[in-house]
């Protein structure tokens, strides 16, 4: 028996007093990293080779200080990773979801697959699909600068030890509500591991006193960044393509339900962690709630309605008859993209019916599709989005209802309203276009919610320099 060992062993039973999880290894791992050899080469130290240095750090683990920060290093599937104070420890069971996002990228037939890590903090995710996975392009955003400056550091390291990966690991700054609006509807693979602990429950020491506090806590169900993390993916993938999202052992049930099919999501599924607990969920994105024609699943479901804030933009623009029509689809064409929806207002008049359908079949609409139980709208079902046709004055003449209190007014108004109140706060990239005035000659109002696209604004930009 050596001097470390014996001393390994004491520092075991006080880490174990502590209420340390794992006193044996941590007590192993320190004195490895304390004397710059492996855990399986502890015996080999001489005796007169001890550094006091090992009880200093014992004593910062026993004040439950975590092991990764006094080590400086994470382990993480096949990586190294050096971590610290400013960013969320990667943990085991999120090496499982990364598992899984790994197979299914070998798994696609696309020649560099685009994958989104929203949340990337250490990098850790983002790292291991680059290395194990060469022929990807892996955009990792975070918004935490402390985070950000670990990631940064561990992609440099990662790309000096393998310089084939050079640029196929980007990382991006900001937030991922908003992040890579270059990148919609064009993305194979979105992956996240974001905060999703409910404000006020109690985590060991290690977490609550070390991990940044921005990775952690997520309103008071938990589930907050991941609503967020659903728009994003929404906004981000292309059809057919991937989500996993880690969440909570106990959120399994309540999460599967942030990935409706009636918001477009197929195939959501949850998995399981090392332990056999609820871990993460996947989901594949179909293009839209009103892709493939599946119209009346998603006005299935009935929203509770909530007034919306007024349009951050607003301008008028003439038009006149054909040449209009082919000027609005002129525009419109070169931003469409899967997933996203036109929503055109004016009445349900014979003559603008004439123009909504002109521009629908000059963006390529086989033909127009009337909901049964929707009686207010038409469906242009196109390849790369959907054109809406609602009766304008309908819905601003039952926005005065609801003032009144008439809820009772028209059913088909009352799903009306909550369809154009959900369709502003819910899909994934929206115009609206407004118009009034002699169906031959329409002057034309566009809108651009804030809730919308940046990739509309040269839509809005040319309509305001031609009127």
């Amino acid at each position: 028996m050596s001097l470390l060992l014996d001393e390994v062993a004491l520092a075991a039973l006080r880490l174990a007093e502590a209420g340390v999880e794992s006193p044996r290894a941590d007590a192993e791992l320190i004195a490895a990293s304390v004397h710059n050899v492996r855990r399986g080469e502890l015996h080999t130290v001489p005796d007169a080779a001890f550094d006091a240095r090992f009880w200093a750090d014992i004593a910062r683990r026993a004040a439950r200080e975590p092991l990764q920060h006094i080590t400086g290093r994470a382990h993480f599937r096949y990586l190294e990773l050096d971590v610290g104070p400013g960013v969320f420890v990667p943990r085991p069971e999120t090496e499982v979801m990364t598992g899984w996002a790994i197979d299914k990228l070998r798994d696609m037939d696309v020649a560099e697959p685009v994958v989104a890590d929203l949340g990337t903090g250490s990098g850790a995710i983002a790292l291991a699909i680059g290395q194990e996975v060469p022929r990807a392009r892996v955009h990792a955003i975070e918004a935490d600068p402390l985070a950000r400056a670990w990631a940064e550091r561990n992609i440099t390291s990662y790309v000096q030890s393998a310089p084939y990966t050079a640029g196929r690991i980007m990382l991006h700054p900001g937030d991922f509500g908003d992040a890579l609006s270059e990148l919609d509807g064009t993305v194979d693979l979105v992956v996240s591991n974001p905060p999703y602990i409910p404000v006020g429950a109690y985590v060991e020491p290690e977490v609550s006193e070390y991990d940044p506090p921005a990775a952690l806590w997520s309103g008071t169900d938990g589930l907050q960044a991941i609503r967020s993390v659903e728009r994003t993916a929404r906004r981000l993938l292309r059809p057919g393509g991937l989500l996993a999202v880690e969440h909570g052992f106990q959120q399994g049930a309540a999460v599967y339900w942030v990935f409706p099919e009636e918001s477009g999501w197929q195939d959501t599924r949850n998995h399981k962690d090392l332990t056999r607990r609820d871990r993460f969920v996947t989901a594949t994105w179909s293009g839209g709630p009103l892709a493939d024609g599946r119209i009346e699943g998603w006005f299935g479901t009935r929203m509770t309605a909530v007034r919306r804030s007024a349009p951050v933009d607003s301008i008028a623009v003439s038009t006149k008859g054909p040449e209009g029509t082919g000027t609005v689809a002129a525009l419109l064409a070169p931003q469409l993209r899967s997933g996203d929806v036109v929503l055109l207002k004016g009445g349900l008049a014979t003559g603008k019916t004439t123009f909504v359908k002109a521009v629908a079949a000059a963006l390529g609409s086989p033909a127009v599709v009337t909901s049964p139980t929707f009686t207010l709208a038409h469906f242009y079902p196109l390849g790369h989005g959907t054109i809406l046709h609602v009766d304008a004055y309908r819905l601003s003449g039952i926005l005065e209802y609801r003032d009144l209190g008439l809820d009772d007014y028209l059913e088909d108004s009352i799903a009306l309203i909550e369809w154009g109140e959900k369709i502003a706060a819910d899909f994934s990239c929206h115009l609206m276009v407004e118009f009034q005035g002699d169906p031959s000659a329409p002057d034309l109002r566009v809108i651009a919610f804030s809730s919308g696209c940046p990739r509309w604004s040269p839509v809005i930009d040319a309509l305001r320099s031609a009127s």
